[in-house]
């Protein structure tokens, strides 16, 4: 499904400019979602490369940015994204608007870059670089 139409016209902002990764956590001590933001705190160049802009989405508020750079209330739905009861989801969101990979485990980097180096239109930036 289209990330559109479950959160409206605020998606078009990113659409065609950048790969989604948010997260969703019930609170930002979450052990599942530290280990996460951990992880790709690693590899910020290879983020960078492939348009990733990792958003948290908790049900108070949302972060933009994996170092907590802007935090805004009422953002993006939580409750409409969540899809399971477990304190931490991860979804990954391509330039078209749509959902790639929903998951409530730990995405490593290297799973995360291997989903998206996969794609037609990351192929397709590698090869233009």
């Amino acid at each position: 499904m289209q990330l559109e139409t479950i959160l409206g016209q605020g998606m078009s902002q990113y659409q065609w400019k950048n790969r989604l990764v948010i997260i969703l956590t019930n609170e930002e001590d979450n052990q599942l979602y530290t280990s996460q933001l951990n992880d790709l705190k690693t590899v910020v160049s290879g983020l960078e490369e492939r348009k990733i802009l990792v958003i948290t989405l908790t049900p108070d508020y949302q972060i933009t940015g994996i170092d907590s750079e802007v935090r805004h209330e009422e953002a993006l739905s939580y409750s409409k994204l969540k899809k399971e009861n477990d304190a931490f989801e991860i979804l990954l969101i391509g330039l078209d608007g749509y959902t790639k990979l929903q998951q409530s485990s730990l995405l490593t980097h290297q799973e995360l870059f291997a989903v998206i180096d996969r794609m037609p239109m990351r192929r397709s930036e590698i090869e233009k670089n």
